[in-house]
């Protein structure tokens, strides 16, 4: 039998971040949510499965899990004193070691399943090869490209790494753009794309999320001490500090057409010989302010030409990406404008908010699954009160709950632990894409009653 690790590092990933937050109560509140979202790694991957996350997960979530997708075997451990490092927390704590070898001990293979590749990870990788597990990371990079995984994932790193292939794209455009060496050489590009009548972006190297993203344009600016007012407009933001900044031209999205902002997920496995996957297609689902809250999957999403053009393009950089040595999954997000042209501007090198979507869906429906069910995802759903306790949402949503009747469709709660702070996240399984923004709207109408 063949088992599964996964560890849900997401704040691991994401620790260089939190340090540019000034206020306190902002910053652990951030760390916190993150580590809640973990729990999204219990749908990672199939079943027989040891998912190790931050915080426990409620005893009621997990047994409605079993119960509605059939796991047989699904497991949560956690430390008993969580640092950022989830990975290190797990290789210093004799006992958790304890219990994953103790889950394994009638497994074949064991298949070590990251949020992101860190070398924290890949330490504790080594140390359970060394206790006698038979671990496999199918989706994690040789430690010595792990500069790579890095690179790529941030905003400057994908630019250069894209650029190469630029003659080749077609109906993919990189947007013009710079690497500002300090903050007075960011306004002064600023400066130059509005003199040009022309509106910009500044974005954190390694931002995420859509967090630290300012946007400018000639029409903001009426007074004289313009170099003041984008001075102030960048150090108000906390995410552009203590990072390089990367100024990019603003491309007006066509929000008409999958928000205008379409991505799609690749893997790459870890043979020479492996297939590069398209795992799927979706439309991002992001917050006026441009923060990503969620996809959708599935057909008539996007157009059949807008898809075409980022399965092919998407390719070409993935086997770019291969050659250079990665190895898992990742996205490539882009902007689609109003013209038809699809301008890609970052890769996340690591699993993504689709991921524990594209998992689950293909765990029920097949690897085709968006041939016959479209998915939709929503990340935060923010209530009135400061925190919800799990059986009363399920209760309050029953009759929407999947599966509705003897269909494939309905809600799939996907994030309890965030409950405890007034948020809630779901999965809608759903005939087409507007059944799943019906089902998203009833939804909704009735969690936000609470």
């Amino acid at each position: 039998m063949n088992k599964w690790i996964v560890i849900a590092n997401i704040s691991e990933a994401f620790s260089h971040s939190y340090n540019r937050v000034r206020q306190d109560a902002v910053r652990i509140s951030q760390i916190l949510e993150d580590q809640y979202l973990g729990e999204r790694a219990l749908l990672w991957g199939a079943d027989h499965k040891c998912v190790v996350t931050s915080w426990p997960v409620e005893s009621q979530y997990l047994d409605y899990l079993r119960q509605t997708l059939a796991y047989s075997e699904l497991v949560n451990i956690y430390p008993s004193q969580p640092s950022l490092s989830l990975c290190e927390d797990v290789l210093h704590d004799p006992s958790l070691l304890s219990r994953i070898l103790d889950f394994c001990h009638d497994a074949h293979q064991v298949y070590l399943i990251p949020y992101s590749t860190t070398r924290a990870f890949l330490d504790l990788a080594d140390h359970l090869v060394d206790l006698g597990l038979p671990i496999e990371t199918p989706e994690s990079c040789r430690r010595e490209n792990l500069w790579l995984r890095d690179y790529i994932d941030s905003k400057g790193g994908f630019r250069d790494f894209a650029m190469p292939l630029k003659n080749s794209f077609k109906g993919f455009q990189i947007p013009e753009g710079f690497w500002a060496r300090s903050w007075e050489e960011a306004i002064e590009i600023v400066l130059s794309f509005l003199a040009q009548g022309r509106s910009c972006v500044c974005k954190p190297n390694r931002g995420e999320g859509g967090a630290g993203i300012v946007r400018f344009s000639p029409s903001d600016f009426k007074q004289r001490n313009v170099r003041d007012e984008i001075r102030s407009k960048l150090y108000a933001d906390d995410y552009l500090q203590h990072d390089t900044v990367i100024i990019e031209e603003y491309i007006e999205p066509d929000r008409s057409i999958a928000g205008g902002s379409p991505s799609v997920d690749f893997y790459i496995g870890p043979s020479p010989q492996s297939d590069i996957r398209i795992l799927s297609v979706e439309a991002q689902v992001l917050s006026p302010e441009g923060i990503f809250q969620g996809v959708m999957i599935g057909k008539a999403v996007l157009p059949s030409c807008v898809e075409n053009a980022i399965i092919s393009n998407g390719e070409l950089l993935a086997r770019r990406m291969k050659l250079w040595g990665y190895v898992g999954p990742f996205d490539i997000d882009m902007v689609l404008d109003c013209h038809g042209q699809l301008w890609p501007v970052e890769s996340n090198t690591r699993r993504t908010g689709a991921s524990h979507a594209i998992d689950v869906a293909t765990y029920l429906f097949g690897d085709e699954f968006w041939k016959s069910v479209t998915v939709f995802t929503f990340d935060h759903l923010s209530l009135r009160k400061d925190a919800v306790d799990f059986n009363r949402v399920r209760y309050l949503i029953k009759d929407l709950l999947y599966p509705i009747g003897n269909s494939k469709f309905g809600v799939l709660l996907d994030v309890s632990a965030s409950m405890k702070i007034g948020n809630i996240g779901y999965l809608i399984f759903a005939e087409s894409k507007e059944h799943a923004i019906s089902l998203h709207e009833e939804t909704r109408k009735v969690l936000e009653t609470i």
